[in-house]
């Protein structure tokens, strides 16, 4: 079958033809192809992150996370653990195929993908595409049919859109004034090359990821994003941390007997549990505070993605404890977040001056696109820190009240 002549995963299979045709393993037109990619340096996904680049993201659990992935895929190729990943390496040239990969393959059937050129270039638009790629088979089962070259992919147009232009020396190389049902060939545009011209939009299926999803596998965030999470997984150990200092700074008992001292080196501290708050009471509480600012919360509710994205981040319980446990709960929770944002090299303030201004990317030694993307990362996820934050601190002054 399919995955045992192939027990690679996708994107290292794929990865690996990719790296064959630069080889010049192939014909002309997939010479060409490798020639439209985008170079190392210009590809924010996760994998092909320089080290200095994944701690500019300022989110140890992702950094932890691309540093994993790439050390899984050093394991997956055996040949390259102790090879460097400069770029033009060949760990760094199969962190760019596997990135080109992930970012530019489309899943023709369950598990099977297919890097599609120049369809690959279409954008993503998270609302209003005005197309879609469909698979077009020739006879049987996908798999089968991809297999035997009997199939051929289609960015076929949902609605009428504004003419375009050429943007590649293509067989076809057509302008089109495109209507519903158009299927576009090689040589249309695909993206805005002037003004007027509408751009041709698909969706890639990824309009409920999170910032960190989107990041790893496509390289890009959302500004704005409401289904953006902020991750709870270092809080046990964070708690523990804070249990072990409040430990050692409180006084000790003048005697301890030997049975003491043998129960106590052999009795294993418990592993903090997440703490919990009644997600209807933290509403409440925003939705009293936003009417006494002459707000509307619903309307607030249904359209800040910012707010959509904390309420949706919160360890959230469907029933409301007594007050005493929310507040408690409700001050650690909290007390995290700080500890998150604390941890930051910079401000939100100078990143977004970072962002807009572009300074000072050049002297960091780092590739542009990557700490381009970094930082508009750390942006939106400071952002969410700071919501969430803020929230917090509303339900605690209400229920402190």
């Amino acid at each position: 079958g399919f995955y045992d002549e192939y027990p690679l995963p996708w994107d290292v299979r794929l990865a690996t033809a990719l790296l064959d045709t630069m080889e010049g393993n192939s014909d002309s037109f997939w010479d060409r192809y490798s020639e439209w990619l985008p170079r190392a340096e210009e590809l924010p996904c996760l994998v092909s992150f320089t080290e200095g680049a994944l701690e500019e993201l300022h989110d140890s659990e992702l950094q932890q996370l691309g540093s994993a992935d790439q050390a899984t895929l050093r394991r997956q190729c055996s040949a390259l653990d102790d090879q460097s990943a400069a770029p033009g390496s060949l760990v760094g040239n199969l962190q760019w195929g596997v990135a080109c990969a992930r970012s530019r393959a489309f899943e023709a059937a369950p598990g099977v993908f297919a890097l599609v050129p120049l369809v690959d270039m279409v954008n993503h638009a998270f609302q209003d595409a005005n197309a879609d790629v469909q698979l077009a088979l020739g006879s049987g089962a996908s798999e089968e049919a991809l297999l035997n070259m009997d199939g051929h992919f289609e960015l076929r147009l949902k609605r009428d859109v504004a003419a375009g232009q050429e943007v590649l020396e293509a067989g076809v190389g057509q302008v089109l004034e495109a209507g519903v049902g158009q299927v576009l060939e090689a040589g249309v545009v695909v993206q805005v090359l002037e003004a007027g011209v509408e751009q041709v939009l698909v969706s890639y299926g990824c309009n409920d990821f999170t910032n960190a999803q989107l990041l790893i596998r496509y390289g890009f965030v959302k500004q704005g994003n409401a289904f953006d999470r902020l991750s709870w997984d270092g809080y046990a150990t964070w708690a523990m941390e804070q249990a072990l200092l409040e430990g050692a700074g409180a006084e000790e008992s003048d005697e301890v007997t030997d049975a003491e001292e043998e129960d106590e080196g052999e009795a294993l501290p418990a592993v903090p549990e997440l703490p919990h708050v009644s997600l209807r009471a933290v509403e409440a509480a925003l939705s009293k505070q936003a009417t006494a600012q002459g707000e509307r919360w619903m309307r607030m509710k249904t359209q800040d993605a910012s707010l959509k994205a904390g309420l949706g981040s919160l360890p959230a319980s469907a029933h409301e404890a007594r007050a005493e446990e929310e507040l408690s709960a409700a001050r650690m929770l909290r007390a995290y977040t700080q500890h998150l944002l604390t941890r930051c090299s910079t401000t939100l303030d100078i990143d977004l001056d970072i962002a807009v201004n572009g300074t000072p990317i050049e002297q960091q030694g780092l590739p542009d696109a990557q700490r381009l993307t970094a930082v508009q990362y750390r942006v939106e996820r400071k952002t969410l820190l700071n919501r969430i934050d803020g929230m917090l601190e509303t339900y605690i002054n209400s229920l402190s009240a």
